[in-house]
């Protein structure tokens, strides 16, 4: 080992420096971390030499990034390399000493490190400092360049600090809490928990308790240690969805804390609502109303609704034609099929049983088979009908013969959603500038838009028929029959 202080090379077994005297440190032996570290070996850890394995485990493991530190600059005098100083970085910044994360910062710019990289590193100097809204804003011109970035290990960080400043910020993670959930495999212990337990807390504030439930338990399996917001949140959820195996230790554990009046006010009320504590059975009478129906057209729509107001104002003649891009539209499309399904599952939570959670499951696939043999046969055109209007206009013809156009014929369409594209004819009889390139993006998007409205009615079709199924008790008012009919 080294000096912290002076640098100089320690004296096996001493506890000073002889050099300058400074107390050393006495860490861990190399063979008892080697013996710590899991067996094979996990994928955050792959492709780092040893001693840099060990500096890794003891910050993740042990929190002793003081001791991770000093292992990292002994690679680095040693074997000097991007990823001895990355580590640095790391130590510093978990220390608190942000002067010196600056300067090694500078230095990696110096070693080689790519523009995405330096970029990502310096949101994360940023976020400490509390410069929220500018992390946000350098994290998110990073991910248009994450391909750049040096590892795995530098794209997982880039979509963590996103999620976590967007939540400090009050915005919407769960797609970027998705994307790291998917690369599970190259998280850090802390980096997985943390994903779930945020996305848990997304989904609580959307009210889709089963999901926020399903998050919570997956954070405490990862090894997320409950506290009182958690273990306040997983009760509230488990009791409105019906998942009670966590909830009498949840009460247990906000009833034996220190917490606040309010947060034990809130599972003492939820302990009364339990009819039997033993066995957990809830009291609740859930019936499918016009609310539920509201809230599930609204769950399914909104994405695509603010796709539209994007489209709509966007200047950027190409960014704006884009938000209808083939890929684009595969998403908004994932994502109000998820949202919606999640949605009933919710309505659904106090008579589900394991049978109607397969035929949820099964519908599911169902309606996916769907989407593959439908709509995204249709939207595959997009990128061709895009290429074709960018290259046969120039910017400014462009914005005034066509944006214009199109623009109209959404805004038509969405003015009532069902049957009302005689906007579009009217629109384009109007506009005689309009050639075929046009024509052909103009009956895109009324195929397109027609294909979403036919993707909810096959969604609510299988809802119908599990609510006939399963004599799920349903009141609706007689103009929502008649809306039905």
């Amino acid at each position: 080992m080294y000096c912290p202080n002076c640098g100089a090379k320690a004296v096996e077994n001493a506890k000073f420096c002889v050099e300058c005297g400074t107390k050393l440190i006495i860490t861990q032996t190399d063979k008892q971390i080697s013996d710590d570290i899991p067996s094979p070996l996990p994928k955050w850890l792959e492709g780092l030499s040893p001693r840099l394995q060990k500096a890794e485990w003891l910050g993740e493991k042990y929190e002793k990034y003081q001791e991770a530190l000093e292992l990292s600059q002994e690679e680095m005098r040693e074997h000097p390399s991007l990823d001895a100083l990355t580590s640095i970085l790391g130590n510093y910044i978990a220390l608190k000493q942000f002067d010196k994360a600056q300067q090694t910062l500078d230095e990696l710019k110096k070693f080689g490190a790519t523009k995405a990289s330096l970029n990502l590193y310096q949101a994360c100097l940023l976020f400490v400092n509390e410069k929220y809204k500018e992390t946000e804003s350098l994290l998110e011109h990073t991910m248009l360049y994450k391909k750049d970035l040096q590892s795995k290990g530098e794209e997982i960080l880039l979509l963590f600090e996103l999620a976590v400043v967007r939540r400090v910020l009050g915005k919407d993670n769960l797609e970027v809490l998705d994307e790291i959930i998917k690369l599970k495999e190259y998280c850090t212990p802390t980096v997985l928990q943390l994903a779930y337990y945020m996305q848990g807390c997304a989904y609580f504030q959307k009210e889709q308790h089963n999901q926020a439930y399903i998050n919570f338990v997956a954070a405490q399996k990862e090894g997320y240690k409950p506290d009182v917001d958690f273990c306040c949140s997983r009760a509230i959820s488990g009791f409105s969805c019906g998942q009670l195996e966590y909830i009498q230790e949840d009460i247990n554990f906000v009833l034996n804390s220190d917490a606040d009046e309010d947060s034990k006010k809130i599972v003492r009320d939820i302990q009364e609502n339990l009819v039997n504590k033993e066995t957990g059975t809830k009291k609740t009478d859930i019936v499918v109303t016009d609310e539920a129906m509201k809230g599930s057209y609204n769950m399914f729509y909104e994405e695509v609704l603010k796709a539209i107001e994007k489209y709509q104002t966007e200047k950027d003649v190409h960014t704006s034609l884009n938000t209808f891009s083939s890929e684009n539209l595969k998403l908004l499309m994932k994502h109000s099929i998820r949202y919606t399904f999640n949605y009933w599952e919710e309505v659904f939570s106090s008579v589900m049983t394991p049978q109607l959670q397969a035929d949820f499951t099964a519908a599911k696939k169902d309606v996916k088979h769907y989407v593959d043999e439908n709509f995204n046969r249709i939207i595959e055109r997009a990128n061709f009908l895009i290429d074709d209007v960018i290259e046969q206009y120039p910017e400014d013809s462009l914005w005034e013969n066509g944006k214009r156009i199109v623009k109209g014929a959404l805004t038509g369409y969405f003015g009532g959603w069902l049957g009302v594209l005689g906007l579009m004819s009217d629109q384009a009889e109007e506009n005689k500038m309009m050639d075929k390139t046009f024509k052909k993006w103009d009956t895109y998007l009324k195929q397109t838009m027609k294909e979403y409205d036919d993707v909810y009615s096959v969604i609510i079709d299988h809802i119908s028929k599990l609510v006939d199924k399963y004599n799920i008790p349903i009141k609706l008012s007689d103009e929502g029959e008649e809306n039905d009919d």
